[in-house]
């Protein structure tokens, strides 16, 4: 979702330059209140965004990433407790996503420490195309996985459990012309909900 909203976004504002960068949800709202970025992307159905402005984009679903060759790729779905014993490779505990993926493993009681930790979700990718370990990864609209990261996404239910994610700003009126213009834009691109 994020290039849907930023090729547009150049292509009808040509002057500008655009920063994506990935970062913790903690340094994007210390970011956004030291006005280092003017824009974050990040969960916003939590405390810690209560004091920003938020415009929702999607809400995200959780699935199990596996190698088209693991054995678990031909499911349907697979449960928390399930998903949580089999070798994983994890985002890094200072991400909000693993925080959030470790609390439904332990509803689902399950609380065996991952193979390989990373913060890049491309290194996961890769490890996971290797076929040894698969990872849980929250999944927006549309099929992320085609040539060259050729991977199997298991839909994790039981239960199955969504999480909002949209933009978060300060909470400033007016904002900045080009704050403005990417705001109305990413608005007008929405997904429709699932």
């Amino acid at each position: 979702f994020v290039p849907d909203m930023t090729l547009s976004f150049m292509a009808k504002h040509t002057g500008l330059h655009l920063s994506i960068i990935s970062m913790s949800t903690g340094i994007i709202l210390s970011s956004l209140d030291n006005l280092e970025i003017d824009i974050g992307i990040t969960y916003i159905g939590t405390d810690l965004v209560q004091r920003f402005q938020a415009v929702p984009l999607y809400a995200e679903h959780y699935a199990l990433l596996v190698a088209p060759g693991h054995p678990m790729a031909a499911r349907k779905d697979i449960s928390w407790a399930e998903a949580g014993r089999l070798p994983l490779c994890l985002l890094t505990g200072d991400m909000q996503n693993r925080r959030i993926i470790d609390r439904h493993l332990a509803d689902a009681g399950v609380a065996v420490p991952p193979m390989l930790e990373s913060n890049s979700m491309t290194m996961l990718h890769v490890h996971v195309r290797s076929g040894l370990v698969a990872t849980i990864a929250a999944l927006g609209q549309g099929n992320r996985f085609e040539p060259p990261m050729e991977l199997v996404a298991i839909p994790i239910v039981d239960p199955a459990v969504t999480h909002e994610i949209g933009l978060v700003l300060k909470s400033r009126e007016p904002h900045p012309p080009h704050v403005s213009a990417f705001l109305a834009m990413a608005r007008k691109l929405k997904p429709p909900a699932p």
